[in-house]
């Protein structure tokens, strides 16, 4: 189903720039290298040929995803056999054989439990529809789980694989969703004087660290200057940002099984009374939240809510730690009903609803990419002045092969526009706000055009 998405729902197109920042560093790596470089001739046209999250500045000629290459790393072989679309589907299918096997370790005598978190994950419409992306997530989702499966198996070779996998998860395009879900186990292992696994950890991370950060410092403007731009983009939360994050994490619960939410507190609330696996799965879910309050950037385009995805399968493992809570309440029989049509309801009601609003929004976005590409020219002009989002209409091949040059015209001087029209007589298309307009984009300023 989630492969289906990305050509029903999502009409083939990696909507945001996150989802096309990391194909862009996919298809560099797939041709061999780590940065690309541009053609002699554009290289003085680079800040305006340059996708949202691309870094060019002191490169020399040459440009790079701003985040880190991780997720890119996975996908390139994909790209290089022209099945790109294919890896958040096989990551949200690993994700679920793996949320079955964390549930059987965590309740091995039982059948609800184990199927109660399998299903709260796999009715999710979050889950389905972020799975038929472009956006790392998914890959965040399924290497936590993993890594949470090595840790449960308890063996110290099980323990060096899930080390191996943490500095991966690190990597993937930051590194705060995966340390944000691994901190409670950590200190978890200290707090039990485990010394040599904790000593390990913390080895395995820190030399982990220092390649992605030596990375982010080529790659990334805010982590040049010792990473003090990285830490000035947090902030004191105010008035307004606690008032959106109350609206996330109402996201967060709306795109899951009606049910889900409510479990997924009482296991949280109850969980130190539980298995000290849920107690420190509870503690990410808390952290990863709390982390949020004090980044006052919004997540932007997301179906639910995608800064805590990586932690959907700690809350489907404690929506089924809660369901006892609600058998004792209302009793096995009703308990069951409920439970059941709280999944007839996520899967006959809201996937199908977010379905249609996910592809009524993307729809125009998608006319207008392929609009733009289908152009019989060697540059298209694409000015935007109005248009919300439009910068993101600026993507082009990191070798600038296969199609025309999309250039963001409201940024070139009228030498540098007569200069690209010079160089590729006949050649040069503008598209004005209007034809955006008429595709179904929308204004975001109103002033005359």
């Amino acid at each position: 189903m989630a492969l289906g998405t990305w050509y029903r729902v999502h009409h083939g197109v990696l909507l945001t720039m996150d989802e096309f920042t990391s194909d862009f560093q996919a298809r560099i790596m797939a041709h061999g290298d780590l940065l690309a470089r541009l053609p002699e001739g554009w290289r003085p046209y680079t800040a305006v040929l340059a996708p949202v999250f691309t870094a060019y500045e002191g490169l020399d000629g040459a440009w790079v995803s701003e985040y880190l290459p991780g997720y890119a790393l996975l996908k390139t072989p994909f790209v290089m056999a022209g099945a790109g679309p294919i890896l958040n589907p096989l990551l949200a299918g690993a994700s679920v054989v793996l949320m079955a096997a964390v549930a059987r370790r965590l309740w091995p005598d039982e059948g609800l439990r184990p199927w109660l978190a399998l299903l709260f994950f796999a009715t999710s419409s979050e889950v389905l529809l972020t799975s038929g992306t472009g956006y790392s997530m998914p890959a965040h989702l399924a290497l936590n789980l993993l890594w949470l499966w090595l840790y449960q198996r308890g063996d110290a070779r099980s323990w060096g694989l899930a080390l191996a996998v943490g500095v991966l998860a690190m990597g993937l395009h930051n590194p705060v969703p995966h340390g944000l879900f691994v901190a409670p186990f950590l200190l978890r292992v200290a707090r039990e004087r485990r010394w040599g696994r904790f000593g390990a950890a913390v080895a395995a991370y820190a030399a982990g660290a220092m390649v992605w950060m030596a990375w982010l410092r080529m790659a990334n403007p805010y982590a040049r200057d010792g990473g003090a731009g990285m830490f000035a983009m947090f902030a004191l939360p105010t008035l307004l940002n606690s008032w959106l994050q109350l609206v996330n994490f109402s996201l967060l619960l709306t795109w899951q099984a009606p049910a889900f939410g409510a479990l997924a507190i009482v296991g949280i609330v109850r969980a130190r009374r539980l298995d000290p696996v849920l107690a420190d799965l509870a503690t990410g879910v808390v952290l990863t939240l709390a982390f949020y309050f004090f980044f006052p950037l919004t997540q932007g385009h997301g179906w639910g809510y995608r800064y805590a995805y990586q932690v959907l399968g700690n809350l489907a493992l404690l929506a089924a730690a809660g369901a006892p809570a609600l058998v004792s309440v209302v009793g096995t029989g009703r308990a069951y009903r409920l439970l059941g049509a709280s999944f007839a309801i996520a899967l006959l009601v809201q996937v199908p609803l977010r379905f249609i609003q996910t592809e009524l929004f993307i729809r125009p976005w998608a006319a207008a990419y392929h609009d733009i590409l289908r152009r019989e020219a060697e540059v298209v002009l694409v000015h935007g002045d109005s248009i919300w989002y439009s910068r993101d209409l600026i993507r082009n091949d990191p070798y600038l092969r296969g199609q025309p040059v999309v250039v963001a015209a409201r940024y070139l001087s009228p030498a540098q526009q007569a200069a690209i029209v010079a160089a590729h007589p006949g050649r040069v298309v503008d598209v004005k706000d209007g034809e955006l307009l008429r595709l179904g984009l929308r204004l975001w300023v109103q002033h005359g055009r």
